[in-house]
């Protein structure tokens, strides 16, 4: 996707996961040559960078870093949880429903694990920090007690089936444009750039990598 002051200007999509290394980089070329820009014309790279799925964060990551060094501009790490909670405050005001309670991102781990964070719906303050969970009957049983809550993402639907509370609201709401380009450009304003060396993707939990040796 391509912005310009926090608004969305072209964007290409790709919704097969097996394809993103192979679709990344010609989409790249594309939307740029179709856009009509060049190297020259972009100021940062803001990319998602977890938690999600591991292949597709090194793929994303790894190929931000590597453009935003032969550019020379800075690079923007983005949080998929955040971005998330972000539509649903989005969504929310666009029905007209004034901001309360928690907005909960879940992101699908496999199984009935989940990476989750908490934010404050009115404030979008972190109360919550990214981290996994096991879904059972006792998860966020004080929160649920005390807060009117909104579930939002793809883990959601394991959750509703066994959520004990009904004052919650469930929203399988994806990321839109407009929410990346915002929160991408509210960075960029503040000079809140990634280290380009150090800089890694967001597993939220330990990644193991079998390395195979050859003697």
């Amino acid at each position: 996707m391509l912005s310009q002051q926090g608004q969305p200007v072209a964007c290409l999509e790709n919704n097969h996961p097996m394809e993103h290394g192979s679709f990344l980089h010609p989409a790249i070329a594309q939307l740029m040559q179709e856009q009509q820009v060049t190297a020259q014309n972009l100021l940062a790279i803001a990319i998602a960078n977890g938690p999600g799925s591991y292949t597709g964060l090194r793929v994303g990551l790894a190929a931000a870093k590597g453009l935003c060094y032969a550019w020379n501009i800075p690079l923007i790490t983005l949080s998929s949880l955040k971005l998330l909670a972000l539509a649903a405050n989005q969504k929310e005001q666009e029905l007209g429903n004034k901001a309360s309670g928690l907005i909960v991102s879940m992101i699908d781990a496999r199984r009935m694990e989940v990476f989750y964070a908490i934010y404050d719906a009115s404030t979008m303050k972190t109360i919550l920090e990214p981290q996994t969970a096991i879904l059972n009957s006792s998860f966020l049983e004080k929160e649920l007690k005390d807060n009117r809550i909104i579930f939002v993402g793809n883990g959601v639907s394991k959750w509703a089936s066994i959520c004990p509370v009904a004052n919650t609201c469930f929203m399988d709401q994806l990321i839109t444009d407009i929410t990346f380009a915002q929160e991408a450009d509210q960075l960029f304003s503040k000079n809140k750039f990634a280290d380009l060396a150090y800089t890694l993707p967001a597993y939220t939990k330990e990644f193991y990598q079998q390395i195979s040796i050859k003697k």
